[in-house]
């Protein structure tokens, strides 16, 4: 049996109050919960902090910097690894703060290292000067199992959302319950929650589950969301629909703006 390991980039879905400012205070791994940053640390800004060349220089510095094969040699079992890395840069364009949820296998800790490597950021910009700001990363890595008989390797595509993983982003903005955390009372920060489901081989969302618990509601919001779904294009194996699983990650966050005044914060939905 042959272990291919690989790794994917994309968006995380952030779910937030368009708040002022937050506080946060350490680097640190992390499972569970990334805190948001400390310290006259602005979440929303006239101009967001970007890395030069813009989203495709960043993934490449990420895909060129990033030992693909961390899980493998760690042993990792076949599956996917999702690291979610929140980082503040600075007024100069310093990546500081990195803050990251641990999935195991040497996963964080690299990530932990090449985002603190990273070159210099342009900074965020608000009311005619350079501020502090925060960004949030989501890298998977994935190993998988190809069986290979004599000279025929399976062919294997995985579960699908219909039309991109924009529609599913789309899907989940519209349906979400975004101030679940903060209704329940949840102090400021993120709260990430892990769900794992299967696509069966008709397309249907079936045995969907929290893989960790970060409270205030998060975990059963996210998971009738995700079961609430539409069905999906199924998995298949040289051909043959299959069923597979399927693992994402939802973020909650509660900042001083919804916690301050929740009546305006509904009235922008």
């Amino acid at each position: 049996m042959k272990r291919i390991f690989s790794i994917c980039l994309y968006c995380i879905l952030t779910f937030t109050s368009f708040s002022q400012e937050t506080k946060s205070d350490t680097i640190s791994i992390k499972k569970g919960i990334v805190a948001p940053p400390t310290e006259q640390t602005f979440t929303s800004v006239e101009i967001q902090a970007s890395f030069p060349g813009g989203k495709d220089a960043w993934e490449t510095y990420l895909k060129n910097n990033l030992n693909f094969g961390i899980v493998n040699q760690n042993h990792g079992p076949v599956g996917k690894y999702t690291v979610i890395a929140n980082f503040i840069v600075d007024k100069d364009g310093n990546v500081t703060d990195v803050n990251i949820t641990d999935p195991g296998y040497g996963t964080a800790e690299e990530v932990m290292r090449v985002i603190k490597s990273s070159p210099k950021w342009n900074p965020g910009y608000q009311n005619g000067r350079n501020v502090k700001s925060w960004r949030t990363q989501n890298i998977t890595f994935q190993v998988i199992d190809y069986t290979i008989n004599k000279d025929t390797i399976d062919e294997i595509f995985p579960p699908e959302y219909p039309n991109t993983i924009e529609a599913w982003k789309s899907y989940v903005t519209h349906n979400i319950r975004f101030n679940t955390a903060a209704d329940n009372g949840a102090p400021i920060g993120q709260y990430i929650v892990n769900i794992k489901f299967n696509v069966d081989v008709n397309g249907k969302v079936v045995d969907v589950v929290a893989e960790n618990y970060p409270g205030y509601g998060t975990e059963e919001e996210a998971v009738r969301v995700v079961k609430n779904s539409r069905k999906w294009i199924p998995a298949t194996r040289n051909g043959v629909r299959i069923k597979a699983p399927v693992r994402l990650g939802i973020i909650f966050m509660v900042t001083e703006f919804n916690r301050r005044d929740k009546s305006i914060f509904n009235s922008l939905l």
